[in-house]
């Protein structure tokens, strides 16, 4: 055999194991267990409040986008890549982007990312910290929690995952591990 097809086949090999890991990842990550939290009170772009079961619409599910805000490149990367494919995502369920800047500057920030989500800010509730994307210091976190209301109206976090380079939520990274090691320092720019 040449080794070429030792290395094809290496990895064919390393890509069905690489799935086969990320699918148990995440099925122990819905396991670990149900978070039931309140129906936080937040502020929609214009700074209207709205509540949590609110955010549902008619749907028992929902997507909750963990965004840090404007000051951080990262959660705008996420967030435009998400926005690429919102469409898709709102065929299963809603889709909220959670920021915890204050309600102005969240929508203009949204506004010239040309972003499409319905947008809240946290920036006055514990709601991120219930579902362990702030620390109790005040400091929010990337990622997705997956809630859900069930027929009584209890609202929980079914299941989340952190956000960050390499993860399975952004495709940008796969695309600059491809590149020769002198070009792949890559960093997302400051979007504003």
């Amino acid at each position: 055999m040449s080794d070429a097809g030792t290395l094809e086949q290496r990895i064919n090999s390393l890509h069905e194991e690489l799935a086969a890991k990320k699918k148990e990842l995440f099925e122990l990550m819905k396991q670990e267990g149900k978070v039931v939290i309140d129906n936080y009170e937040l502020l929609d772009r214009e700074g209207n409040k709205v509540t949590v079961d609110k955010l549902f619409g008619d749907a028992d599910t929902l997507y909750v986008i963990q965004n840090m805000g404007k000051s951080c490149n990262y959660c705008m990367l996420w967030a435009d890549e998400i926005n690429g494919i919102l469409h898709h995502l709102e065929s299963v369920a809603p889709v909220v982007l959670a920021s915890s800047d204050e309600p102005d500057v969240m929508a203009e920030f949204a506004d010239q990312r040309k972003w499409r989500f319905k947008l809240v800010s946290t920036a006055q509730s514990k709601f991120k910290q219930a579902l362990g994307f702030e620390t109790s210091d005040g400091a929010p976190q990337p990622g997705v929690s997956i809630l859900k209301k069930d027929e009584d109206g209890q609202i929980y976090q079914y299941s989340s995952a952190p956000f960050g380079p390499g993860d399975s939520f952004c495709g940008m990274w796969s695309f600059i591990d491809l590149l020769p090691e002198e070009e792949s320092q890559w960093a997302p720019k400051k979007a504003y």
